[in-house]
This record gives structure tokens, C-alpha cells and sequence, in this order.
């Protein structure tokens, strides 16, 4: 056991995770949503299993967070990435560090913590998997279920032992209840036409190519009868998000959301960068104190606007994909997602920034989108996962 003093204690479903790796041999996936507490079944997993421990994360910031956090906990570690590379008991490798000029060095563990496991199926990350054959693992997720259905190679190696939906943890006050609001704007004429001009390529291909799955839309490039197509597909794809995002009626239906909760922090998701750059330009414009955070911009300004809407000092942080996961964002309670084409995952990392638990606090969840569109099928996505109605958001 290692000598670590971790200043948490125990919830019961995290004690219940816990004893579901023990029991399965110190090999599983736990699945939980953001903000309930992944990581800390993962340090007294830790401490228990004691052993030369790899902590496997995707991004730089989030291994600078694990590192902080075993720092906490009286233990020593090191960071192994691009720009720094120790080895220790307990090492935090960056995954591309560890996939490359890493990989050998990954046999001097026997304990493997994979934090947010879900990337690992990846065609360039799935060779850590083979690695890591007969070692102990504990892999973290809010979602392991991926687009491209990669995911059914990650759970034949490392099985599911544990999974909390976020219906459950909303009704077990592990998370804060949750009121879903439902937003409906309109397109001008000229957003709809062009709408549609997408939609009927999207059309043609799906009933000649039989897929507007991206992936496979790329693979139909390399076919001389239906390279055309498919990058017109592929453009319709990226077009269509793109108008989506922008819809002129969006913005105003925020600033009213943001008029409604003067006093409240709140976190708004768009699918672009672009998006999120004129959503801010408008709020500022009519006296919305906001700051966006997207991965175009420098680390030490994206961390300046963060300490900025901690502070209070903005009351709008607007982001796109950079805090679906691996930040660690202040407890906020309005959350506005616009919609798009965000996968399950995203969404539910999304949730979960907003539901983090607070004496008396209710998350409250909008969605803004337009109705006869794809993003009509989001809504009910996002109703589904809070409600947990629908057995093809399980995993299998």
C-alpha cells in the first residue's frame, strides 16, 4: 500500500466501484459522470493496490492536474510528455508521450490508470491496449461509448465493471437535480435555404453512399465513382454545423437566458470557435461581462479568463470542445448548449460541468436550437440522457 493521506472520504457508489475492481482481478472501466468523483476512486485505488503505478491522460493540462492532486494526497510523482520526462513509482504519462518514446518504458509498471479510456480505441492509441495485456487497469470514463463504435475493442479487453447514469446520480443527490429547458429559435430565409441546399446532399449521399458517418465518407474519397460525392458530403457536414452555430436568432435567446441570471455564473458550449467569437461579440455589445476559452487561444490567456469568471469578474465563459474534458471548471449552475452535432460524450461531459453538487443548488440546462432541423434530434439526445430513457445510450 502506498503511504498516501487522501483528504476525501469515501462515498458509498465510489466504495461500490472500488470493490467491483477488486473483485474483477484490479482490472475494469468505471463509468461516471463528470463531477461525481472518477478521480478519487482512482487515488485510493492507488494507494490500495500500491504497486509501480502509469497514469495514462490525454492532454498536458490534465496530467498537470493529476499531478496536483497526487501532490495533495503526500505522495511523490513525476510528469513524462514533451516537455518534461521523469520516472517514478507513480509516473503521469501524456498518451502521445507514452504510445511513442514512452512505450518500452511502460513495462516497468504493473498498475495502469487510464484516464478518459474512451480516446485508447483509437486506431493510433490502440496499440497501449495490446501493451497492457494481463496488467492491472482501472479505466475512467463519463462515456465510453464512441461515434465510430471503437468502443466494443476497448471493452473486450478491459470490461465495463461499474456504470452510473446521470438520471441516477441526480436522483441519489450525488449530482444536483437537474431542470432541462428547451429553446426554440427560427432560421432567417437565407440561413434556411442554404440549410437545406445542405441537407439534400445529405440526402443524395446517404442514399447512394449509405453513410454520412465522417469517417466512412473519407474512406469513399479514395473510390473514383464516389469520391465526389462523398467530399461534397463532407463539406455539407461542415457547412451545415457551421450554419447551425450562427443562427442569428441564437444569440438573442442567450442574452435573454443571460438577462434571466444576472447573479449567476454561466457556462455556454457552441460547437465552433467562430460561434462562440460572435456569440461574445454580441453580448458585449448589449453589457454581458464574458470571455471566451477555446484552444486558439495562448494557455496563460485561456487561464487568465478562467481566474476571470471564477472571480466573478465575467459572468459568461463561452467554450467549444476545449473544457469537454480533462478541466476542472468552477461550480457554475446555468449551462447553455447550442446546438449542433456534439457526440453522446460530449454532451454528457457537457452536463456534467453544470450538475456538480452544491448545498441547494438546481442545475439548469438550455438548449438553443432550431426545430425541423438535425438539431431536433440533439434536444431529444440530451432529454434522453437526463432521463435515461433509451437502452442505445448503454453500453452492451
Amino acid at each position: 500500500m502506498f503511504p498516501m493521506d487522501i483528504p476525501y472520504k469515501l462515498r458509498p457508489y465510489q466504495r461500490e466501484a472500488l470493490r467491483e475492481f477488486f473483485l474483477n482481478d484490479c482490472r475494469g472501466i468505471v463509468e461516471m459522470p463528470t463531477g461525481v468523483g472518477k478521480t478519487i476512486v482512482a487515488l485510493f485505488a492507488i494507494k490500495m493496490v500500491g504497486e509501480k503505478t502509469a497514469i495514462i491522460v490525454p492532454t498536458i493540462p490534465l496530467a498537470y492536474q493529476w499531478y496536483e492532486k497526487i501532490k495533495k494526497c503526500g505522495a511523490s510523482c513525476s510528469l513524462y510528455y514533451g516537455g518534461e520526462k521523469r520516472i517514478s513509482k507513480i509516473t503521469i504519462f501524456v498518451v502521445n508521450s507514452a504510445v511513442t518514446n514512452g512505450f518500452n518504458l511502460l513495462d516497468n509498471f504493473s498498475f495502469f490508470i487510464l484516464d478518459e479510456i474512451h480516446h485508447y480505441a483509437s486506431p493510433v492509441f490502440s496499440k497501449l491496449l495490446e501493451k497492457l495485456d494481463g496488467k492491472k487497469v482501472l479505466g475512467l470514463s463519463a462515456t465510453v461509448q464512441r461515434i465510430d463504435g471503437r468502443h466494443h475493442l476497448l471493452l473486450s479487453k478491459i470490461p465495463l465493471i461499474y456504470r452510473m447514469s446521470i438520471k441516477e446520480a441526480s436522483e441519489n443527490g450525488f449530482v444536483a437535480p437537474i431542470n432541462l429547458h428547451k429553446v426554440m429559435t427560427q432560421m432567417t430565409k437565407e440561413e434556411r435555404k442554404e440549410y437545406d441546399e445542405c441537407e439534400e446532399t445529405l440526402r443524395k449521399a446517404r442514399i447512394i453512399l449509405g453513410t454520412l458517418n465522417p469517417d466512412k465518407l473519407r474512406e469513399c474519397t479514395n473510390d473514383p465513382d464516389t469520391r465526389e460525392l462523398a467530399l461534397a458530403a463532407l463539406s455539407a457536414l461542415a457547412k451545415r454545423r457551421t450554419i447551425l452555430s450562427n443562427v442569428k436568432d441564437k444569440m438573442s435567446k442567450v442574452l435573454e437566458i443571460c438577462r434571466k441570471h444576472t447573479n449567476e455564473k454561466i457556462l455556454l458550449f457552441s460547437e465552433s470557435i467562430e460561434s462562440i467569437e460572435n456569440i461574445k461579440r454580441f453580448l458585449v455589445q448589449h453589457g454581458v461581462k464574458c470571455g471566451t476559452y477555446h484552444s486558439k487561444k495562448h494557455k496563460n490567456k485561456n487561464k487568465r479568463i478562467m481566474e476571470a469568471w471564477s472571480n466573478n469578474k465575467i459572468q459568461v465563459l463561452l467554450s467549444c470542445k476545449a473544457l469537454d474534458e480533462g478541466i476542472d471548471v468552477p461550480e457554475c449552475s446555468v449551462g447553455i448548449i447550442i446546438a449542433g452535432t456534439s457526440s453522446t460524450r460530449q454532451m454528457v461531459q457537457r452536463i456534467g460541468r453544470i450538475i456538480r453538487p452544491k448545498q441547494g443548488k438546481t442545475a439548469k440546462i438550455y438548449v438553443v436550437y432550431v426545430p425541423n432541423t438535425v438539431e431536433a434530434y440533439q434536444v431529444n439526445q440530451i432529454e434522453n440522457l437526463i432521463n435515461q430513457k433509451l437502452d442505445k445510450y448503454l453500453i452492451t
